[in-house]
């Protein structure tokens, strides 16, 4: 007769669960032991990092450029949807890509020298911060723009690389 089990000498050996239990527990420690030699993903320095990604967001560096002190840091939403509206004039011209890197890194600079580009001096001013840093650094000359720029993708692309690696560590 057949079941819905299958047929009574279908020739199939159930597992011992206990044996199976016992398979189980070797494996536990051997990845155990397989962990204890893995170094940690993550340095000491990196999981300070991870504070202020997941508190914050950013990344902030100082950097020297033309013996200039300059203090970068990520921009926040806000300023990336800032400088779409800064750069939207310039969509479809050959200077649409100047304009993007300078506007990026208008946004991008906190501090030159340990003073602020452009210091707002009402409520009405605030809004137009990064315009204004925008239309003081229309006189610079690219190679500087270039270089702080390539400095703030060096930033961003480090804090990618350790947002990946913040994943890999937590599984």
């Amino acid at each position: 007769m057949t079941t819905l089990d299958g047929p009574p000498d279908d020739g199939l050996i159930l597992p011992d669960p206990d044996a199976l239990l016992e398979q189980r527990k070797i494996e536990i420690k051997e990845a155990a032991a397989k962990a204890d030699e893995i170094p940690p993903v993550l340095t000491i320095e990196e999981e300070d990092e991870v504070v202020d990604l997941l508190q914050a967001g950013r990344k902030e560096r100082v950097i020297e450029i033309f013996g200039r002190t300059l203090h970068l840091r990520t921009l926040t939403i806000a300023e990336e949807l800032k400088v779409s509206e800064i750069t939207k004039p310039y969509i479809g011209s050959d200077g649409w890509g100047r304009a993007y890197r300078t506007a990026v890194v208008a946004a991008a600079i906190r501090t030159m020298d340990g003073k602020l580009l452009f210091n707002p001096i009402s409520e009405t001013e605030v809004d137009q911060i990064i315009v204004k840093k925008f239309e003081k650094l229309l006189d610079w000359f690219p190679l500087g723009v270039d270089q702080v720029y390539a400095q703030y993708r060096e930033m961003e692309l480090e804090l990618l690389a350790f947002v990946e690696k913040l994943g890999k560590s937590s599984g």
